[in-house]
């Protein structure tokens, strides 16, 4: 029993980061980073084994705000509202450089230059991206990114 118990709770910690993820996105975000110190849960200015262990475990405490051990689409929403809230704070942070609480167009403008990427995903050099192309550089991105997970 406490074996399906625990076989039942990592499937369901699994299906809430995906839950999470999806919705982020949907919404045309990219995965969260945790920050320091949202990962140092005791605040003692050091990350152990069991704090990154319980990662998942607190995404979902936090999202399960009825605590009754499920995610509800409702609660999930909520979830991704609350951080893309703070993605927007961190946006602002960094973005906005003359403080005035409004983003320009040349301060949003990429740190990197737009056609490097265009000349790696353009594998054939024809100067246009074809489907192709386009899948093959997020495929070859997607297992770069699950390579480093592992």
């Amino acid at each position: 029993m406490k074996r399906t118990a625990f076989i039942t709770g990592i499937i369901l910690a699994g299906f809430s980061v995906t839950a999470l993820a999806s919705v982020a996105v949907a919404k045309g975000q990219r995965g969260h980073h945790m920050t320091f110190s949202q990962i140092d849960t005791d605040g003692n200015g050091q990350i152990t084994r069991e704090e990154m262990q319980s990662i998942v475990e607190n995404r979902f405490a936090a999202a399960d705000a009825d605590a009754d051990g499920f995610l509800t689409r409702a609660e999930l929403e909520k979830a991704a509202a609350e951080r893309a809230k703070e993605r927007v704070t961190q946006m602002m942070e960094r973005m906005d450089t003359d403080r005035d609480g409004k983003i320009t167009l040349a301060e949003m403008k990429p740190r990197r230059d737009p056609s490097r990427m265009f000349d790696r995903v353009d594998s054939d050099s024809d100067g246009v991206i074809s489907q192709a192309e386009f899948d093959a550089f997020h495929a070859q991105r997607k297992g770069r990114h699950s390579d480093k997970q592992d």
